[in-house]
């Protein structure tokens, strides 16, 4: 189960605790930054993916149910 991404007070209050037990660099600090910022960015990725392929779904569906009532109504009227 993945941690919704921490908020920028969030990184404040965590740069706190971690400034009490590590001396971090300002290279350290933008690696962690860096990471959130990669986290953050993957997850916008993926949602996006997924609510692409829910869209292509249902337009293949549609078009396929309309293709089919389509073929079937003429069918019937030539029928007839």
């Amino acid at each position: 189960m993945s941690q919704p991404p921490l908020s920028d007070e969030d990184m404040i209050k965590l740069k706190r605790i971690l400034d009490e037990w590590v001396d971090l660099s300002p290279e350290d600090i933008h690696a962690m930054r860096s990471i959130v910022e990669h986290d953050r960015r993957a997850k916008w990725l993926w949602a996006s993916i997924r609510n692409l392929a829910v869209w292509v779904v249902a337009v293949v569906g549609g078009i396929s149910l309309t293709y089919e009532s389509l073929m079937a109504t003429v069918k019937h009227l030539a029928g007839k």
